[in-house]
């Protein structure tokens, strides 16, 4: 089974965007607990987005993402959630109700929950890509005409230098 690229996981939600672009993603804090919903849509395209969210967030764990905010130890959604809030403009996340003590009760996203998605996805396939296989780095480099030519370079400066030794 070939390992989703983020650029795979990028094209799904873009497919989602159309059907989520009236949707709410809401946090709800409350007794420790900490709740994400999506309000707006029906069951079917809620279940889409939530299984693909899941995905996302163990596809996070795959490129050894050890941010102490998305958390290993947390549901996948939660932790795909988690990291879009981090990466979302802070004037999209509005608090709405304010216990005594000020602390922001729910949050809803103003933002289109599966664009931000396809967009974050977009900037991990640069920085951070899904590894497809142990030589995943190797594979890329024999699609691209350059990769091919500075593994052949390598190649032959590392055996040019084994001989020079081996000629000593």
């Amino acid at each position: 089974m070939k390992v989703k690229s983020w650029l795979d996981y990028k094209t799904e939600f873009a497919e989602l965007a159309p059907q989520l672009r009236e949707v709410t993603l809401e946090l709800q804090f409350g007794d420790g607990a900490e709740n994400w919903s999506l309000y707006g849509v029906n069951g079917i395209i809620q279940k889409q987005f939530m299984q693909l969210s899941a995905q996302a967030g163990r596809a996070l764990v795959d490129i050894h993402l050890k941010d102490h905010e998305t958390g290993s130890v947390v549901e996948p959604e939660i932790r795909w959630f988690r990291f879009l809030r981090e990466r979302s403009n802070p004037n999209d996340i509005t608090p709405l109700l304010f216990d005594s003590e000020g602390i922001a009760l729910f949050e809803w996203s103003n933002q289109d929950a599966a664009q931000l998605s396809a967009g974050v996805c977009i900037d991990l396939q640069r920085v951070s890509p899904i590894p497809q296989s142990p030589n995943w780095l190797i594979n890329k480099y024999k699609l691209d005409p350059i990769g091919t030519s500075l593994i052949t370079l390598s190649v032959t400066l590392l055996t040019l230098t084994l001989l020079r030794l081996l000629a000593r």
